[in-house]
């Protein structure tokens, strides 16, 4: 009877764990712990999860948490979001230190003004306070990968932004203005790749299959052809 128990048990305890493996199951019961940490980074950010999905990787000692259509408030702005995508870490989790080892948000369209406010919340610069004023309209779908080391700091070497965006108008402080601006964009440490870049200056058209900026040392290298 006792040996039976035990086979019965077995077999459910390597059931459970199949099933977590390669199906898993949904809840809410992280939502609030993920949410506390992110808040804790980005003091400006408030992020809703739905009903979470839960997959574990026996192998790493962690958890794969997905989550459809979440929305981060920031201030009185709505940042609508396609899927967010973490992995936990077992082991961080139980010793209740930072456990969030990467990141990945793929955002519905959004208008462009409220992802740089998002960014600059998160670390402000000369740069994107530049970009915030020059650029007024536009939309734009991105893609974001971060990855985190045990004390929760981004790896500045291992993340990565692409963006879809259309019908930006950028105004120049000398009042020159681009209309209509659409293309792709990725963006990682020290690198900017723009590709299939459509716009409207002055009356004309102008297209760009491909420019790359490059940071090297303190100089700035770009790449690339514009033509009309």
């Amino acid at each position: 009877m006792i040996k039976r128990t035990f086979y019965i048990l077995l077999i459910l305890f390597i059931g459970s764990i199949f099933y977590l493996n390669f199906i898993g199951i949904s809840t809410s019961k992280f939502n609030k712990k993920i949410e506390t940490e992110v808040k804790d980074k980005f003091s400006q950010v408030n992020l809703k999860l739905n009903e979470i999905k839960i997959l574990l990787n026996i192998s790493k000692l962690s958890i794969d948490l997905e989550t459809d259509y979440p929305i981060i408030l920031l201030d009185n702005e709505k940042i609508k979001l396609k899927k967010v995508l973490t992995t936990y870490d077992l082991k961080s989790f139980l010793r209740r230190e930072f456990a969030i080892k990467n990141l990945f948000i793929d955002s519905q369209k959004n208008q462009i003004k409220e992802i740089i406010k998002l960014a600059r919340s998160y670390k402000d610069s000369a740069q994107l306070l530049i970009i915030d004023k020059i650029i007024k309209t536009g939309d734009a779908e991105i893609s974001i990968k971060l990855n985190f080391d045990e004390n929760g700091k981004l790896k500045e070497d291992k993340y990565e932004v692409t963006a879809d965006f259309e019908n930006l108008s950028i105004d120049f402080f000398n009042r020159q203005k681009i209309k209509k601006i659409s293309g792709n964009l990725r963006y990682s440490k020290n690198k900017i790749q723009i590709t299939n870049l459509e716009s409207e200056y002055q009356g004309l058209e102008l297209f760009s299959k491909k420019i790359l900026i490059s940071k090297k040392n303190e100089n700035y290298i770009v790449k690339g052809a514009i033509d009309s």
